[in-house]
């Protein structure tokens, strides 16, 4: 029997955005992405108005985008 382990080292980018969901600052995000050499991003606070609207950017580049939406509770100021 012949086990086959394959190491392959990825590269992480984490990155806060606050606020993506208007065009001329998701091309300016997606354009510096493009030009990294990350092979996965995190991307925080993107504050999309809904999932599909992220799916678009993913068929525009043809990768894969796992989107999620959380919807804060907290405010500013505030305690619960």
């Amino acid at each position: 029997m012949t086990i086959l382990f394959l190491i392959m080292a990825l590269t992480l980018d984490t990155i806060n955005n606050n606020g993506i969901a208007e065009l001329p600052k998701w091309q300016t995000v997606f354009n510096s992405l493009l030009a990294s050499n990350f092979d996965i991003f995190f991307l925080q606070e993107t504050h999309l108005a809904h999932i599909a609207q992220g799916k678009m950017w993913e068929r525009q580049d043809g990768s894969l985008l796992v989107v999620s939406r959380y919807k804060s509770v907290s405010r500013c100021g505030h305690s619960n």
